[in-house]
């Protein structure tokens, strides 16, 4: 839940009902990005969607899918896009 949603070559994005929801900017200082603990609160008071948190890196790439315990699940591995 700590992990920092930063954008620089590459990152992270937050998907809602398969819409982007949140990206860092890539001006944004990296003390200013959100954590995935702050999107859990979000989508705990919205939990009737489908929550994704995408991470797309040169060598590695993911998806997590909230649950509804609140649990993030690895849904999807990549190999990056590099």
């Amino acid at each position: 839940m700590d992990t920092v949603l930063y954008q620089a070559f590459g990152g992270w994005q937050i998907q809602k009902d398969g819409n982007p929801y949140y990206e860092a900017d890539y001006e944004v200082e990296w003390n200013d990005c959100k954590t995935l603990a702050q999107i859990e609160t979000e989508a705990v008071e919205d939990p009737d969607h489908k929550w994704e948190a995408i991470l797309n890196l040169p060598l590695r790439g993911g998806t997590w899918t909230r649950n509804s315990d609140g649990s993030w699940l690895l849904t999807e591995s990549n190999l990056g896009f590099a």
